[in-house]
């Protein structure tokens, strides 16, 4: 089979795609730099899989596909210190009745060029151009900076003029929090807020109670499970508008759908509602401050499942690029990437001036157990904050919040996502996924958890001697 009837657009290497046979292992710099260069140009796609003629498919089996996908995000993460937007895909196909797979990766263009990639102690940049990658000229390099420098978002300058009547929902959060005070033309006007010639920036446009446009969707979801696999919802709705109108909007949809509780205490009892008070609002005044507004089209994601609140936004933990999985929160220092926007909330003491609400958000769940602690990650370009619900008693597997599910498992258990994510990278024998389940090795776990999810092509079975082995679908089982 030809790479032509996969991609029949791309049946020779051009501008922005290229294909390989494998990841060179001892000098990856021989595609380390596509990937830079692809990122400092109009983005591109690498597929692997492809015999040096760049036409025969010689592909991988599911083993193969996930160590030079392992192998790939390793090195990236190694020689990247802000690393690209990526979307990394298997692409299956038939050959002589067996399946075998491809492996995509599409490099966005970067948003902050020149894109630099660290290699033997130096600082290399690529571009890609006429189908090759050559390193940038000082030209070229230069026009990048300025060109990067130019595209900060909230420091553009409108032709919208400050009119105080435009910004009534900003001054009544104001007033809220500042004892009845109003913000004055002097202290808005050193955030700055505006220019002296009375024009608004971008960062101060979006607090407008006039703007309609879609620069700060944001959309709130309530799902009947714990991951996104199910056709039903219990709720959607969707905002635009300014940003004081969506911190109502986030926080009204949260306060209006949680579970409450109540804790039992020497003199009674205690009520406890699913996310803290304080936490939440860190969470969201997060979102709205640290959002890349650049990513024109991109939302903001509230998504409430039985077991957590998940509050996703559009851009990487910011010059930080991706972040594993982590539970010290408080011990992260979030950059300010809206200058405006993050003056405008600290003005209003809705943010604190010397940094993050990240330790205030721990802080809350400080008395909680290990499956009821807050955590944050970033990668593809999104970085997202989960809050478990503390009405929910089993708490959040938080492997489960690795992996997204897609498609609707039938007769779901709450093991169901463990178990896929936990056979996600390499296939998993029952004893080593009843260890991690914490339960015994027994056949209710191979026949009514394992069985059930290999029926539904969740879960795909293969043999090592004597021994089943579990992996998860790459079709229907992929990372956030």
């Amino acid at each position: 089979m030809l790479l032509a009837d996969l991609f029949p657009s791309y049946a020779l290497e051009d501008g922005n795609f290229e294909a390989k046979l494998g990841l060179e292992r001892e000098k990856p710099i021989s595609w380390l730099k596509t990937v830079d260069g692809f990122a400092n140009a109009e983005g591109g796609t690498l597929v692997l899989g492809v015999e040096d003629d760049g036409k025969t498919l010689v592909g991988f089996d599911l083993d193969k596909l996930s160590s030079e996908k392992d192998y790939f995000l390793k090195t990236v993460r190694e020689h990247f210190k802000v690393a690209p937007v990526m979307d990394i895909k298997p692409i299956p196909y038939e050959i002589h009745g067996m399946t075998r797979y491809l492996l995509s990766i599409f490099v966005a263009p970067s948003c902050d060029k020149p894109l630099i990639l660290s290699y033997d102690g130096f600082g290399l940049i690529f571009l890609r151009r006429d189908g090759f990658t050559n390193p940038a000229t000082q030209e070229e390099i230069r026009k990048m900076a300025i060109s990067s420098s130019a595209l900060a978002f909230d420091r553009q300058i409108t032709d919208v003029e400050f009119n105080p009547e435009d910004f009534r929902s900003l001054y009544a959060f104001f007033q809220e929090r500042n004892q009845g005070t109003l913000p004055t033309e002097k202290g808005l006007k050193s955030i700055p807020f505006f220019t002296d010639d009375n024009k608004l920036y971008m960062g101060a446009y979006l607090f407008s109670d006039s703007l309609q446009g879609g620069e700060a969707k944001i959309v709130c979801t309530q799902y009947p499970g714990k991951n996104r696999g199910s056709r039903d919802v219990i709720a959607t709705k969707e905002y635009r508008g300014g940003l004081i109108g969506g911190f109502h909007f986030m926080y009204d949809f949260v306060r209006s759908r949680e579970n409450h509780g109540f804790i039992k205490t020497d003199d009674g009892r205690k009520d406890v509602d699913a996310f803290p008070n304080r936490a939440l609002f860190e969470a969201i005044i997060n979102a709205l401050a640290h959002r890349d507004y650049l990513l024109s089209g991109e939302q903001i994601a509230v998504d409430m499942f039985v077991d957590r609140l998940v509050i996703s936004t559009p851009g990487n933990f910011h010059e930080v690029g991706n972040l594993p999985t982590t539970y010290e929160i408080k011990d992260l220092l979030s950059r300010k990437r809206n200058e405006i926007i993050y003056g405008v909330f600290v003005y209003a003491h809705a943010m604190e001036a010397r940094g993050s609400g990240f330790e205030l958000i721990q802080e809350e769940y400080a008395t909680q157990d290990h499956r009821h602690r807050p955590c944050v990650y970033s990668h593809a370009n999104q970085f997202t904050i989960v809050l478990p619900d503390l009405t929910y008693a089993p708490g959040v597997d938080i492997l489960n919040e690795s992996v997204e599910i897609l498609g609707e498992i039938v007769n779901e258990t709450e093991r169901d996502a463990s178990i896929l994510a936990f056979c996600l990278d390499h296939p998993k024998s029952s004893r080593e996924i009843a260890a991690q389940l914490q339960i015994s090795d027994s056949s209710f776990l191979r026949k009514e958890l394992l069985q059930r999810l290999e029926d539904q092509g969740f879960l795909i079975k293969k043999s090592q001697g004597r021994t089943a082995l579990y992996q998860a679908n790459p079709m229907k089982v992929k990372l956030r």
